[in-house]
C-alpha cells in the first residue's frame, strides 16, 4: 500500500514536470495539452481518485515553486481542479463510457482555464496592473479552444489504450435493445 502511494505521488510529480519542461516548450497551440487533467480524468475514472487531492498538492508545490506567478495560488488551485473533477465524476457523470470520459476532461479544461484566468486577472487587479478582462480577449479563446480539442484527444488516445488493456470501462456507445 505504501509502496503504491509512493509511486503514484512520483507519477504525479514526473506529470508535473513534463507538463512544465516538455509540454510548455511546445509551439502555440500545442502547448495547451495538459496531461495532468487527462490522468486525473483517467485516475478517477479507474480509481476512484482516492487520496489524489493530495497528489495535486504536491502538483501545486511544483508548479508554485518553478513559476514566478504567486506561489499559494497553485497549492490552491490543482486541488480545487480535481475537486470540481471528481464533484463531476461522483454526481453527473457517473459511468464508465467514453463519454463521461469526454465530458469530464471538457468541463475540468474549461474550469481549469477560467480559475487560472480569473486568478491571474484578480492578481493584476490588486497590484494596480492594467490589464482586459480575458473573456474579452481573443486569445483566451484561442487557447481554449485549443485546450478543449487536445485533451478530449488525449482522453480519447487513453480510453482506448485502456479498453484495449482491461474490460473495467464500457463500450463507447450504448445500444438499447428493441
Amino acid at each position: 500500500m505504501i509502496l503504491r502511494i509512493f509511486f503514484r505521488t512520483i507519477f504525479f510529480l514526473l506529470l508535473a514536470v513534463f507538463q512544465m519542461s516538455f509540454i510548455s516548450g511546445l509551439p502555440y497551440g500545442l502547448r495547451e495539452l495538459n496531461v495532468l487533467i487527462i490522468f486525473m480524468v483517467l485516475f478517477l475514472e479507474v480509481d476512484a481518485g482516492h487520496g489524489a487531492v493530495w497528489w495535486m498538492f504536491l502538483v501545486g508545490l511544483v508548479f508554485g515553486r518553478d513559476n514566478s506567478f504567486f506561489f499559494p495560488v497553485f497549492i490552491l488551485f490543482w486541488p480545487l481542479v480535481f475537486l470540481f473533477c471528481r464533484f463531476l465524476y461522483s454526481n453527473l457523470l457517473t459511468n464508465r463510457s467514453l463519454y463521461s470520459f469526454f465530458g469530464l476532461a471538457v468541463f475540468t479544461t474549461w474550469f481549469y482555464h477560467l480559475f487560472f484566468r480569473s486568478a491571474v486577472y484578480l492578481i493584476d487587479v490588486f497590484l494596480g496592473v492594467e490589464t482586459g478582462f480575458f473573456l474579452f480577449d481573443g486569445d483566451f479563446w484561442l487557447s481554449l479552444l485549443w485546450a478543449t480539442v487536445l485533451n478530449a484527444a488525449g482522453v480519447f488516445i487513453s480510453f482506448s489504450l485502456i479498453n484495449q488493456i482491461s474490460n473495467r470501462l464500457k463500450p463507447v456507445f450504448i445500444f438499447r435493445k428493441k
